[in-house]
């Protein structure tokens, strides 16, 4: 999320960072799901990459990598309620997350899920590929629910 100030004429002053929150704020107190989705995606519009990548000061290399959890988290979340009614727009919100944050095998094998939804084993397959090398080189072993995905391919 890159820190990027705005102007318009009606308001004086914008901030990428504090329009996130506001959306962010939308979410937690929508009244239906459609209004959630809306929040969370006016959110994950602004989910553009790390929070003031490149930057050093102080408050903001304290907040970057709890802010990337929580861009991640939006997108997640985003996901979450896309993955039946529009699996393409789940498939393309989570591969956001990995732009942010490659690790978590959680997203990795939703990805793949969506993908064998999609039909496109081909793509799962290697995504699994991906996520194994990742793995590998991380110096982890897959956990069991992987292992189990990795034997479905």
């Amino acid at each position: 999320m890159p820190l990027r100030q705005g102007t318009r004429p009606d308001v004086p002053h914008r901030v990428d960072l504090w329009d996130f929150q506001n959306a962010i704020s939308a979410a937690r107190t929508a009244g239906d799901k459609a209004a959630r989705v809306i929040a969370l995606g006016q959110a994950a519009q602004l989910c553009r990459g790390v929070l003031a990548e490149g930057l050093t000061c102080g408050w903001i290399d304290e907040r970057r990598g709890p802010q990337t959890r929580i861009q991640a988290d939006v997108l997640s979340q985003l996901a979450e309620l896309q993955e039946r009614d529009d699996p393409e727009a789940a498939l393309d919100v989570l591969e956001r997350i990995m732009v942010l944050n490659p690790d978590p095998e959680e997203t990795w094998r939703r990805i793949i899920r969506l993908r064998l939804r999609l039909n496109r084993r081909d793509q799962a397959r290697n995504t699994a590929a991906l996520l194994r090398k990742r793995l590998q080189e991380l110096g982890v072993r897959p956990i069991r629910e992987t292992e189990r995905l990795f034997s479905e391919l």
